[in-house]
């Protein structure tokens, strides 16, 4: 008999963490950029915006149920979200009027997405947290 694997308790804090910060506020900005800026959004990037974090909501709830592919479509879309995130910051320093002073800033606000990244990556790929995705059901 297969020994019984218990739901660590980050798994509900990761949960969260992706559906607030991956999810709900980059949602929220999109639709309050599109609104500043009347439209003139380019279609592509307004798409992007919104199905990346709907799918990471999806994906987070997918891996809190304790599917292993849950688990690593999370982690495929935090990385796609991370990266967007980066590819974003960069059009906005290299669209500014002052890019030595907006690429300081961006260097120093890199610090809590590259924390959030590598500390969620870690916990998720952990010998423990790994084996309670992987038990048998």
């Amino acid at each position: 008999m297969a020994k019984r694997v218990d739901r660590p308790i980050g798994i509900y804090v990761v949960t969260i963490l992706v559906i607030i910060s991956n999810g709900i506020f980059p949602l929220l900005m999109t639709l309050d950029a599109i609104r500043s800026n009347e439209g003139k959004v380019s279609f592509t990037i307004v798409f992007i915006s919104l199905m990346l974090p709907t799918f990471s909501i999806a994906a987070a709830i997918w891996a809190f149920m304790g599917d292993n592919e849950g688990r690593i479509s999370l982690l495929a879309l935090v990385s796609l979200n991370f990266l967007w995130w980066v590819f974003l910051s960069v059009l906005s320093v290299a669209n500014s009027e002052n890019e030595a002073l907006d690429g300081a800033l961006f260097l120093v606000q890199m610090i809590r997405p590259v924390v959030f990244f590598a500390l969620f990556w870690w916990y998720l790929t952990k010998k423990d947290v790994v084996a309670y995705y992987k038990r048998d059901l």
